[in-house]
């Protein structure tokens, strides 16, 4: 019995730390991903856009950036074009 119940809490332990690891995984890898795009649009690449595949939180915060960068295209375009004048 005591096997058993050793066996069990050990195997829980293991998938719930396997789990808990995909999961980091699932947040993680949208912000690192948003972190880089943000890092190369200070360097001034306006093409920068990220893919978003959900509504939740960082879902929204991946269609804000869009937004922004897309806005920051926009006004570095008419920055160009009236110093062209």
């Amino acid at each position: 019995a005591f096997l058993f119940v050793f066996f069990t809490m050990v195997g829980i332990i293991l998938l719930s730390t396997t789990l808990s690891f995909f999961l980091s995984l699932q947040i993680s890898k949208p912000i690192f991903q948003l972190r880089d795009r943000a890092q190369k649009v200070a360097k001034g690449d306006l093409s920068q856009r990220v893919h978003v595949e959900t509504n939740d939180e960082i879902g929204q915060l991946g269609e804000s950036f869009n937004i922004m960068v897309e806005s920051l295209a926009e006004s570095k375009k008419e920055s160009d074009e009236f110093l062209s004048m």
